[in-house]
């Protein structure tokens, strides 16, 4: 059932995965529909349950695609055949989608500061080429997709974070040092709630966490 923002948590599995990404089969990857919006897809081994799920929703009318990892748009070849929704991809990561499913498009790329059903599209390079996050501050949400991690998930870095948030450990990025540098452009969002794909969401307080990462990392910024 969808929260008081009308965003609906789907947790879908992960496929066994190499030891050496360190990253756990038990740890879901999070989905989520916001309104009539789906972010991320998940992988392709999870297509009928979350058909099932956007079913018992009520359907939707749009993906996003935060970026080009396969725990994001695995799925998304069924979801289209299903519900024909308009598909939007960072420009900079578009073409993953043209090299993993020829016959599937983009219906609109976003490069950064679009508005996308209500939510401003916020290019954070770094984790991959086009990398984005999506905020809301009428209503105080942020979908991070992997620009932000939960600090005790399999996929941050091994190490003590103040709040909980944590970036992405370095083997899951494109380029660390840009990722981790290009988080400023989260600070000083006017956010309570923080939806991740990896680890349990940010409930309350979204604003103070990013600040508390901010800070762990040693990055300063002007508002």
């Amino acid at each position: 059932m969808p929260d008081r923002d009308n965003v609906t948590r789907f947790d879908m599995p992960r496929p066994d995965l190499p030891a050496y990404l360190t990253a756990s089969p038990d740890e879901p990857i999070g989905c989520h529909l916001v309104d009539d919006t789906l972010f991320g897809t998940g992988y392709a081994l999870s297509t009928d349950q979350l058909l099932r799920k956007l079913e018992a929703a009520g359907g939707l009318e749009r993906v996003v695609v935060e970026h080009e990892d396969t725990d994001h748009y695995g799925a998304l070849p069924g979801v289209v055949e299903r519900f024909d929704p308009e598909v939007v991809v960072p420009d900079g990561d578009h073409a993953f989608l043209q090299r993993t499913y020829a016959d599937l498009e983009a219906d609109r790329l976003v490069e950064g500061g679009e508005e996308v059903a209500g939510f401003r599209a916020i290019r954070v390079r770094g984790h991959t080429y086009g990398n984005m996050a999506f905020v809301d501050e009428s209503r105080g949400l942020l979908v991070a997709g992997d620009t932000v991690v939960r600090a005790d998930s399999d996929i941050a870095p091994d190490r003590r974070w103040s709040g909980p948030l944590a970036p992405p450990a370095e083997m899951f990025n494109r380029d660390t040092e840009r990722a981790r540098r290009n988080l400023v452009a989260l600070a000083g969002l006017d956010v309570e709630d923080i939806l991740l794909t990896h680890g349990e969401d940010v409930r309350g307080g979204g604003g103070d966490a990013v600040d508390r990462l901010l800070r762990d990392l040693g990055l300063h910024w002007e508002l």
